[in-house]
C-alpha cells in the first residue's frame, strides 16, 4: 500500500470529525502521532461494517444457492 495514501487518508478522516489525533512522547524514542475514532467515526464504522456484513451475506447465499438471493 503507498504510505502517502495512508497519511492523506487519517488526514481526510481528520478533517471531517471522524478521528482525532494527539502527539505522544516516551522517554526513549521520538514522538509519534497517535490516531483515536471519535464518536462520529465509531458511528460511521458499525454503519459501513452493516452495508459490507450485508453484501458478504448475500454473497454467501449466492454462492450456496439460498432463495431470496438477488
Amino acid at each position: 500500500m503507498d504510505s502517502a495514501a495512508v497519511y492523506r487518508t487519517r488526514r481526510r478522516l481528520e478533517s471531517r470529525g471522524m478521528v482525532f489525533s494527539r502527539w505522544e512522547t516516551k522517554e526513549n524514542g521520538p514522538p509519534r502521532r497517535v490516531y483515536e475514532l471519535t464518536d462520529g467515526g465509531r458511528e460511521h464504522l458499525r454503519d459501513w461494517l452493516e452495508v459490507m456484513m450485508e453484501e458478504v451475506r448475500h454473497g454467501l447465499e449466492g454462492l450456496l444457492g439460498k432463495p431470496g438471493q438477488t
